[in-house]
């Protein structure tokens, strides 16, 4: 083997082992991802001095949660867990740096939202309203399906289905209006939804004649 040949293997050996030991480095050693709870809600932290790309968090099943494609030094992110779902951990994972984990609670609607209900009075043969005032606790924008059931011996209109997007720490007013054809008392039933939560409210209504 000419010399040349040596020193190409030789500094291909260096660079390998250096680069080996950096991974090893990264992966056991250095300061990474840290799950915190602060104020009973989950957040995710880089703690090292250099950012972290293409972070996932998912269950101890699988299941991503949340996909975030930079973290900055020091940043923290929110992270909701699923409510719908049982869950025992979850873990972050990047490349070249050690999992994080945590045993995961899931957060109560009440503390992602909260809903208001209002109506207007009901009476057979006129037109009323059922308003629903969601707001968004959360510190990003939430997209929210609201169905609603009734039932069709005292209401003329079809069951409903709406989508729509609550912006962070905002409010959204949504309308339902309805005709009434019977007297007597019933209910609506409003399921709101969104990708970590579901909340069921019955609206007890009482149609004059």
């Amino acid at each position: 083997m000419d010399e040349k040949v040596k020193r190409l293997l030789a500094v291909f050996s260096f660079v390998f082992v250096a680069y080996s030991s950096l991974a090893i480095y990264l992966i056991f050693f250095a300061p990474g991802l840290k799950f915190e709870i602060i104020n009973e809600k989950l957040y995710l932290k880089n703690e090292s001095s250099h950012v972290i790309k293409n972070i996932t968090v998912e269950t101890d099943s699988g299941l991503i949660i949340d996909c975030i494609p930079v973290l900055a030094p020091y940043q923290k992110t929110r992270i909701y867990v699923p409510s719908d779902r049982k869950i025992g951990f979850v873990i972050a994972k990047a490349p070249f740096h050690k999992e994080a984990k945590q045993y995961a609670f899931a957060e109560s609607p009440e503390a992602m939202l909260s809903i208001e209900v209002d109506q207007e009075n009901a009476k057979v043969g006129s037109k009323f309203k059922i308003y629903l005032n969601i707001c968004n606790k959360t510190s990003e924008d939430i997209f929210i399906t609201v169905s609603e059931t009734h039932d069709a011996t005292f209401i003329k209109e079809e069951n409903k289905t709406i989508l729509f997007d609550v912006k962070a720490g905002g409010c959204r007013k949504t309308a339902f209006e309805y005709l009434p054809i019977k007297s007597g008392n019933t209910e609506i039933i409003f399921i709101v939804t969104g990708e970590f939560f579901k909340k069921e409210i019955a609206k007890k209504i009482g149609i004059e004649a």
